[in-house]
């Protein structure tokens, strides 16, 4: 724990134990102040008792309070249990908490529990999945369960208070010193019996897997148990804001020396994501949403996350944007969706569930899209046509059609036979919904394209339309997605070849979100999943990566996919070779080339007799660990070999072969991106794909070459190492605090003064961009203590015009100013 945080918990004690006043520190039965966080558990401050937490991980994440010191949770692994004697329990008494959430558990969570799970004996104070406090509390022989009608908040302190007298059949919610509910019940004992006591979890075994999904993500702080219920004056008076937001950032200890973990691929800061199926530019910002469970690396609770970028590199996690409404449509989950714009301003179409059956809703947000309201019309569409057999259907994709809009869902139906298709709606408002028909059905047996479609793009190049679908797993047949190109008339697609084509060379990459860039590029950002068994992704902290940013041109009635633009933003120190000899008995035809964070780009005229060059890439010295990916002339496929990816048997060991016609006898242009445990391969500026690699040793990560069946050459490459660019998270700038800034003269002539009035050393990290997102220049300027400014020169070779500063004081809040420069 920090000094700083040590001092608040030597100087802070609970404000409601000064309303009660002479005796109150006689009224505390229990307080678990989280000030003494001592490894893996935290100390019960009146019987100084030990509370362990049962995680994984080798400490828990300390982090501010709003009283002292607090722990970060997870959502799956870090509650606290103990004993309480129940001599000390009586039928009245106050609960008080602090907690600030980041997501709404998948199952109801304790946040202080002493209740037998099977008898139901004792008290339990807990959030649902919908962000309700719900009170259970025996009284007598009854069981009563006590639910809020208010929501608790996201990514805000709140202090909750329970006051309860069973003897007089009255028990009362309240947030913030005010009264959310108050209850009333057949009046009757407790009767606590000995049981364990739960904090940030509740005492049910539920699980999925390996997850538990009954326990608080977010910041637990300060829990206090007090022998008598206090008036609602008590409570009011008892509040006191905390002077600072919480900060709901995933520590960086959390996933320090994970290797394998990408770091410039899109991904929300821990747990898991999904199905990037909704991505626009808007004032200035890529914004991409996503489903998300920030509850665990694991698939429920099912919300929208939302990611936001200026240049499809730096992303900023910010707050969910939609989540379940219970008795809603909606309530069991929000499955993928669409984003379009409308009349300037951004509108959400995506799938809810309630358990039965799914339908359509639509949400509109503020100006900086920070916080999302659902129609009051939703569900938009109830249901699937009911005059079509079908197999249910999901994933909206909403594009415009002359004056109008037009909406694709995917599904697939039930008779005459299984077979994908898409359900065609047509709207002139985004909000009332005719069904169409089907604008397109698959036929399986012939083109391979599946029973069921999820997430279809439907994309207009202009001269011709591109249909993409992903079809869902069926017996040992993986999901996979498929495109065609074809004609749209009629509210018809018809494909100019029956067959399908794959939209990545090697299957892994799915459900890509594709839109326009700021420069009119067609751009899409696709799901990598992890291959890795729960038990993996249980102690990683974090499922599943987006790909990066590629774009899309139709050529020749064929999709082309190559890096985004962009990307060469990232390249930092790099090394050439050229005219390279690459022999069977070689090695070490890249030198000493070593990285979890690079690009290889290669050029290799392959010779009259080769059969197989490629890469060898997260090669140990030894050479036991590797992944070679390669083109094998010969039987003209594709070749990923795991076969010795890792020692670590819970990875792939396996080797994938997918057909692919490259010109023979031409050089291939190869572009490699590797990203920790992420891999994603270009092939002449056409063909791509993505796969995974675990190397066992943290040392495995050298880069090589190698041909069989003859010599080629390695006309020309490049390796760069990659800079990582800045992701932060906005859900609390907890540093900005500490540090205001600000610019000026602006215009300036070359030198720019950043008011920092630092109030502890740091630096100040940020780049210079034009006004189409390019990066000119990067700068790191250390800052000292008490500093009120600190310069910034900017190039000399930086042309008079307008650009974008964007700065951020040691990870905290990324700051942009717009400034002049005059020459």
């Amino acid at each position: 724990m920090t000094a700083f945080l040590k001092q608040l918990a030597r100087t802070t004690l609970p404000v409601l134990l000064a309303t009660l006043g002479a005796h109150a520190q006689s009224d505390t039965l229990a307080h678990w102040s989280f000030d003494n966080v001592q490894g893996k558990r935290i100390v019960e401050r009146v019987s100084q008792q030990a509370y362990p937490s049962p995680t994984f991980r080798p400490a828990l994440d300390a982090v501010a309070g709003a009283r002292g010191a607090a722990v970060r949770t997870d959502g799956y692994s870090v509650w606290f249990t103990g004993a309480l004697p129940t001599n000390i329990l009586s039928d009245s008494l106050t609960l008080t908490a602090w907690l600030a959430l980041e997501s709404y558990p998948v199952k109801p969570a304790a946040i202080w529990a002493h209740r037998d799970p099977t008898t139901g004996q004792g008290l339990a104070l807990s959030v649902d999945e919908f962000g309700r406090l719900v009170a259970e509390v025996s009284a007598g022989s009854a069981r009563e369960r006590f639910v809020t009608t208010q929501l608790l908040a996201h990514n805000q302190w709140q202090q909750v208070a329970l006051t309860m007298n069973t003897q007089r059949g009255r028990l009362s919610l309240y947030r913030n010193g005010q009264l959310l509910q108050a209850f009333t019940f057949a009046p009757g004992p407790v009767g606590w019996q000995p049981t364990t006591v739960f904090l940030g979890k509740y005492p049910r075994t539920e699980r999925v897997g390996d997850f538990d999904t009954n326990v608080l993500n977010g910041v637990l702080d300060d829990v206090a148990l007090l022998r008598r219920p206090l008036t609602a004056a008590q409570v009011a008076q008892a509040y006191r804001a905390p002077a600072a937001a919480p900060d709901l950032r995933i520590p960086a200890s959390r996933f320090a020396g994970d290797y394998l973990r990408p770091r410039y691929h899109p991904s929300p800061a821990a747990n898991w994501c999904n199905e990037a199926h909704g991505l626009v530019y808007h004032n200035g910002y890529y914004h991409l949403f996503y489903q998300r469970n920030a509850n665990g690396p694991y698939w429920g609770n099912l919300n929208w996350g939302h990611l936001r970028s200026r240049d499809l590199l730096a992303w900023e996690e910010l707050p969910v944007a939609l989540w379940p409404t219970p008795n809603s449509f909606d309530q069991v989950g929000i499955w993928s969706g669409h984003v379009v714009v409308n009349n300037g301003t951004p509108t959400i179409v995506y799938t809810g569930v309630d358990g039965v059956k799914a339908g359509i809703g639509a949400a509109t947000p503020d100006a900086p899209l920070l916080n999302w309201q659902k129609l009051p019309q939703n569900p938009l569409v109830t249901g699937a046509p009911a005059s079509v057999p079908n197999r249910d259907f999901r994933d909206p994709y909403v594009f415009r059609d002359g004056g109008g809009w037009k909406m694709l869902v995917g599904s697939g139906l039930a008779s005459p036979a299984d077979a994908g298709t898409a359900f065609l709606y047509q709207s002139a408002d985004l909000v009332s919904w005719q069904f169409v028909g089907q604008l397109f059905t698959g036929d399986p047996a012939l083109d391979n394209s599946g029973i069921f479609w999820e997430m279809p793009v439907f994309w207009d190049f202009g001269t011709k339309r591109l249909l993409l679908v992903n079809k869902v797993p069926q017996g040992s047949n993986p999901a996979r997605a498929l495109y065609w190109v074809g004609d749209f008339a009629n509210n018809q697609f018809t494909p100019d070849q029956q067959y399908t084509r794959n939209l990545d060379v090697v299957n892994a990459l799915l459900s890509p979100a594709v839109n326009t860039d700021a420069a009119g590029n067609v751009t899409a950002i696709g799901i990598i999943p992890d291959q890795v068994p729960g038990t993996t992704a249980y102690t990683n902290g974090y499922a599943n990566v987006f790909g990066l940013p590629r774009t899309w041109t139709l050529q020749n009635g064929a999709l082309y996919q190559a890096p985004h633009p962009n990307l060469a933003q990232l390249r930092g120190s790099a090394t050439s070779f050229s005219n390279v000899n690459l022999t069977a008995t070689g090695r070490n035809f890249l030198g000493t080339a070593s990285g979890w964070q690079l690009e290889l780009r290669a050029t290799v005229q392959p010779g009259a007799t080769t059969q197989q060059v490629g890469f060898v890439l997260g090669k140990s010295a030894s050479g036991n660990e590797q992944t070679r990916i390669s083109y094998d002339y010969q039987t003209r496929q594709v070749v990923v070999d795991r076969s010795l990816s890792s020692t670590n048997p819970n990875t792939p060991h396996d080797v994938i072969t997918e057909f692919l016609d490259l010109p023979a006898g031409q050089p291939a242009e190869w572009r490699i991106f590797i990203d920790g445990s992420a891999l994603e391969v270009f092939i002449n500026g056409r063909y791509a794909f993505a796969t995974r690699m675990y190397p066992a040793s943290a040392n495995s990560n050298a880069v090589d070459m190698f041909v069989r069946g003859g010599n080629a050459t390695l006309t020309s490459a490049q390796v760069w190492a990659l800079n990582i660019p800045a992701v932060v998270s906005s859900t609390q700038p907890a540093k900005a605090a500490e540090s205001q800034l600000d610019t000026f003269p602006n215009p300036t002539t070359g030198t720019v003064m950043l008011a920092t009035q630092a109030r502890r050393a740091g630096q100040l990290r940020g780049e210079v961009l034009g006004l189409d997102g390019r990066v000119h220049h990067r700068f790191a300027l250390p800052v000292a203590a008490g500093s009120s400014t600190t310069a910034l020169q900017l190039p000399s070779q930086l042309a008079a015009g307008l650009y974008v500063l964007r700065y951020r004081f040691d990870g905290g809040a990324t700051q942009t100013r717009k400034i002049m420069l005059s020459r």
